[in-house]
């Protein structure tokens, strides 16, 4: 019998680019954050040691555990998705899309 309601094997986010924040993507998120938090009037400040800080440093330690997937002492999860962008520029005397590389 086939099930109506099966979840797919792999998810869709998963395909999308999202991952675990690594150290590498500090400053972005640090960006990212500032200019998220511009539309609000009363904002925290925050540099990218307090970025590390916040996102960081509850990850715990040591591989993750296969039955929960969680790290020894993880009190944070904290995901990005990558995004790949093809820059596309239009030529105004014919309108043809041309990718630039």
């Amino acid at each position: 019998m086939i099930r109506q309601f099966k979840a797919p094997s792999t998810l869709a986010l998963s395909r999308s680019g999202l991952r675990e924040m690594e150290e590498r993507d500090v400053s972005a998120v640090t960006e990212l954050f500032r200019r998220y938090m511009k539309r609000f009037d009363m904002v925290p400040l925050l540099e990218e040691d307090d970025t590390r800080h916040q996102f960081l440093s509850g990850r715990g330690t040591g591989g993750r555990e296969a039955s929960t997937g969680r790290r020894q002492g993880q009190v944070v999860w904290t995901y990005v998705v990558e995004v790949s962008y093809s820059t596309f520029l239009v030529r105004r005397n014919r309108p043809q899309l041309t990718a630039i590389p």
